[in-house]
């Protein structure tokens, strides 16, 4: 605790405590942690870039502080028709100048993670997962979701987890 030897030596240090709290307050009130599990199997043919959702989306809402890092943990079990080539893409909704952040197919900033012993889509049923990280630097509600596409033939999509928490640093 500093001297206080006046008046305005209390009123600054009060006033200064009192900021203090105020923002801890604030980074305690805003959610920071999301979690999407959808549990049935839905299918898609879409071959495009950047996949498509699914009828029941996979999609969160978090608040960032402006120097935040989120965590995520993503799980899908896959199986396709075609080649066993299913597509899982983790988008930014927020940022439109980088929305992609992580990609089955290795395509993007980060390479495909998965889930130790796990087959990654080339058994049918297989279970592709893991853990990734971003950094944002803008303070404010963040849309994060995840898209499905195919190689060839129809993938299907069942048990997805798409988890969220934040790191304020």
């Amino acid at each position: 605790m500093p001297d206080i030897n006046r008046s305005a030596d209390l009123t600054e240090y009060l006033t200064e405590r009192d900021s203090r709290l105020r923002k801890i307050e604030r980074q305690l009130a805003v959610p920071r942690r999301a979690y999407s599990d959808v549990t049935t199997s839905q299918t898609t043919a879409f071959t495009g870039l950047g996949g498509v959702a699914l009828t029941t989306p996979d999609r969160i809402s978090v608040v960032t502080t402006a120097r935040s890092i989120v965590h995520f943990y993503v799980e899908v079990t896959i199986a396709n028709t075609g080649v066993n080539s299913s597509n899982v893409f983790l988008y930014d909704e927020t940022d439109v100048s980088s929305r992609q952040i992580l990609s089955y197919t290795g395509v993007g900033p980060v390479t495909r993670a998965s889930v130790p012993g796990s087959t990654t889509g080339v058994d049918p049923n297989a279970t592709f997962g893991g853990f990734v990280s971003s950094i944002v630097t803008v303070a404010g509600q963040r849309d994060y979701s995840l898209r499905y596409s195919v190689v060839a033939g129809t993938g299907t999509f069942s048990n997805r987890k798409l988890y969220a928490w934040i790191q304020p640093f």
